[in-house]
């Protein structure tokens, strides 16, 4: 063969507790970890800055899922919206700091938009 060539490289992050369901499926650090691992590779194949976690080290059982948690996942996948030259995603509302719970609902919206651009 001769000539140019050229790969496409595919991601195809596994999630536990696929989809995650609301009023069933319980909120774990495992998630949280699975998402931020995802986007730190999405970031990393874009140029971007990796990025400081709040509470790098989330522990199963223990360590609370808190709302700044979340809001650091969105923002971190905004960089890579913006990187491929996409308008970032419009996000449900977010989690009041120290009073509303991250629902699983929410950590499935930022799922999806992890899947969409993979």
């Amino acid at each position: 063969m001769s000539g140019p060539m050229a790969a496409t490289a595919t991601f195809a992050h596994v999630f536990t507790d696929a989809p995650i369901v609301p009023g069933t499926t319980v909120v774990r650090a495992t998630h949280i970890a699975e998402l931020r691992a995802a986007i730190d590779s999405l970031r990393m194949w874009r140029g971007l800055a990796s990025v400081t976690w709040t509470d790098p080290v989330l522990t199963p059982g223990s360590s609370p899922i808190r709302a700044v948690h979340l809001l650091q996942l969105r923002s971190a996948l905004d960089g890579v919206y913006t990187a491929d030259g996409l308008a970032p995603p419009a996000w449900g509302p977010p989690p009041a700091a120290g009073t509303t719970v991250v629902a699983a609902a929410q950590l499935e919206e930022v799922r999806s938009r992890v899947r969409a651009v993979e």
